[in-house]
């Protein structure tokens, strides 16, 4: 039971509330001109620090006179409108003799009436001494620098500036205490141009000694490298790095590289974000409008904190898609992640537009590979995957261990949803063959797919399981069956060869060998 629950249990307990004031200072305003239950509270509240957060509502007319002799109280302040007219007129009563007490700060403008001004807050150390956490939206950001020093928490959303680039950076070069810091459409209303045709640093770069989260969205890509080059984080800073593909962004690259995540970091990515050095575990999804490559504890594990964390994501402006761009994927898992001392790879997308160069600079490039998770489309084989396997295995230099073999290492072997065709099977079997044969066995081959999404005669598909059971540990064969993977008949060992199929069903091939 709540605490304004517990008023209605007896009159001793109402009179123990009401005449104590912190029970009173979380004041929730509802602007529909019902003003009692605000009233109560803030008169119950006495001279107690405030809490207080304006329900956001669509009405044009609303008044906040109410709270006005109370904002030398406030500790916490939540605000949204969606008309910046009628807002315009309450800011000097709330901001004007500023906030004393003021820690946490989430200001909300929308933009959906022309104003012939900005709305700025006045937002200074000496008006704001206290301010910690910061979060503006369609406003102007802050202008002096010894007001984002002591802040912790930076949230920019839809921002201008009043300020140039620079000082912008000389701004956050001073945020020696900033913990989490949150830029989306802020870098490209400064008043000067400050995008030039490399993106490297004209000055020292900055480090965030106490920086833990860092998001940039809604950038074009240009300008988030650009940004980033800036920058040098900690290897645990935790990453959101989302860039929008624009058109007006080609200013000095060529089309054929702007819209790849490789553009979106700066060329000294290994030093300006060396989380994304330190990967084990990275996940890749690319098709429809979904671009990313992200690195981090795995969803099904607790979130360790010692794992680097960071999602690199690409989204299209306008009616550009992905489809197309698994090669390219490829290619910027390589750039981005290249360094990293990768033991499992998630890949998911659309592998007809996956190269069998590009999966062979893939095994190439994270030769400490363990785990590798295939996924795809039910229409769609993945035999360029196992291709590009064996080709780099077949190229590969001898190891320390005196291994001739691409990622010695690999153990298991997942693939989900894809089609299962006999190019698929052949190029498993080739390669997992030629690495039985050099002495490196694959431990572990899970096929989940689709019912009917096996393209392979059973006959044929009998065969080359049977065949992949001299070669592999254990081999399963999984159907799914609405959003779940099950085996689709008894597990069938070697020394049984008689397997038997209806016209609708479908067999799971599981073999453990000894």
């Amino acid at each position: 039971m709540d605490w304004q629950g517990l008023m209605l249990v007896c009159r001793q307990w109402r009179d123990v509330l009401v005449s104590t004031p912190a029970f009173w200072r979380k004041v929730h305003v509802r602007l529909d001109g019902r003003d009692g239950w605000t009233e109560r509270c803030l008169a119950l509240s006495a001279s107690t620090s405030l809490d207080v957060g304006v329900v956001p509502i669509l009405r044009r007319e609303f008044s906040l006179s109410i709270l006005y002799p109370h904002v030398h109280r406030f500790r916490s302040f939540r605000f949204s409108s969606l008309y910046c007219l009628r807002l315009l007129a309450t800011l000097p009563h709330l901001f004007g003799n500023g906030m004393p007490l003021l820690e946490d700060l989430h200001f909300v403008a929308h933009r959906l009436i022309t104003t012939t001004e900005d709305i700025d807050l006045q937002l200074t150390s000496q008006r704001f001494p206290r301010l910690r956490a910061l979060s503006l939206s369609g406003t102007v950001s802050p202008q002096g620098i010894s007001l984002y020093a002591q802040l912790r928490t930076l949230s920019l959303s839809d921002c201008s500036h009043n300020l140039s680039f620079d000082r912008f950076l000389d701004a956050l070069a001073a945020s020696t205490q900033l913990e989490e810091l949150s830029l989306m459409a802020a870098l490209h209303l400064f008043t000067d141009d400050w995008v030039w045709d490399e993106a490297v640093p004209r000055r020292t770069p900055i480090f965030l000694p106490r920086l833990r989260e860092l998001r940039l969205e809604e950038h074009g890509i240009l300008r988030t490298s650009h940004f980033l080059a800036h920058l040098r984080l900690h290897p645990s800073v935790a990453l959101w790095i989302e860039g929008t593909f624009k058109e007006t962004d080609y200013v000095t690259h060529s089309p054929d590289t702007i819209h790849t995540i490789t553009a979106l970091l700066p060329p000294d990515h290994n030093t300006t974000l060396p989380a994304l050095s330190a990967a084990t575990t990275v996940s890749m999804e690319v098709w429809g409008d979904e671009y990313e490559i992200s690195c981090g504890t795995p969803r099904t594990e607790t979130k360790k904190k010692d794992i680097p964390n960071a999602m690199l994501k690409l989204t299209p402006n306008g009616g550009r898609g992905w489809d197309r761009s698994m090669a390219q994927g490829l290619d910027d898992l390589i750039n981005s992640f290249g360094r990293s001392p990768l033991t499992r790879l998630n890949v998911d997308g659309d592998h007809r537009y996956g190269t069998v160069d590009a999966w062979t600079r893939v095994f190439q490039t994270f030769p400490l590979l363990e785990i590798l998770d295939v996924s795809g489309e039910p229409d769609v084989s993945v035999e360029t995957v196992f291709v590009g396997l064996h080709a780099a295995s077949v190229i590969a230099p001898q190891t320390d261990e005196g291994l001739t073999i691409a990622c010695p290492k690999l153990k298991t072997v997942n693939v989900e949803g894809a089609q299962g065709t006999v190019e698929m099977y052949e190029a498993m079997l080739d390669c997992f063959r030629y690495r039985a044969e050099k002495e490196v066995v694959l431990e572990t081959l899970n096929l989940g797919f689709a019912v009917h999404a096996d393209d392979a005669p059973s006959d044929v598909r009998r065969a080359y399981i049977k065949d992949l059971r001299e070669v592999v540990g254990y081999v399963s064969r999984w159907v799914r069956s609405g959003s779940d993977f099950i085996f689709a008949s008894e597990t069938e060992h070697s020394d049984s060869e008689s397997e038997s199929e209806g016209p609708d069903s479908e067999l799971d091939e599981s073999e453990s060998v000894g």
